[in-house]
């Protein structure tokens, strides 16, 4: 009885033109799982959307947080602005409003004057409030 040995060649170099198979995958399955994260992020904005419209801010700050948190963008900054004014919390309102007129700047988006006046107006806010708090007064 003959024993057969079969051969194999080793590849240096992946295949698939130098990339793995691994990077491939991820290549082709980044945008279902970036597009599963913009609707789940479409829907916590929605969800905090009507939670304001309701007058329940506490509630639909923390969903525009998660929101903004997986799709960062203008129209979920401004709207987490303005939760948090509405909450009180105007350090942070002030901080998000000049977030949205940066990210619009760098977009050439029409919204930096709305989120520019609003952060000016917060910015006041701020000031009034810190010297209140702080001053020797």
């Amino acid at each position: 009885m003959r024993s057969r040995v079969t051969s194999f060649r080793v590849r240096s170099a992946p295949p698939c033109g130098g990339h793995s198979w691994q990077s491939i995958l991820a290549f082709v399955l980044f945008p279902a799982f970036a597009h599963a994260e913009s609707k789940e992020a479409d829907k916590l904005f929605d969800q905090g959307k009507a939670l304001m419209k309701d007058g329940k801010f506490a509630d639909a700050c923390p969903k525009l947080e998660q929101a903004e948190k997986m799709d960062p963008g203008v129209r979920n900054e401004l709207w987490l602005a303005d939760c948090y004014e509405r909450i009180g919390r105007t350090a942070s309102a002030f901080k998000q409003f000049i977030l949205a007129e940066q990210r619009a700047v760098s977009l050439n988006d029409e919204r930096d004057k709305v989120a520019h006046k609003r952060a000016r107006s917060e910015e006041r806010r701020v000031g009034k409030e810190g010297r209140s708090r702080w001053s020797p007064d």
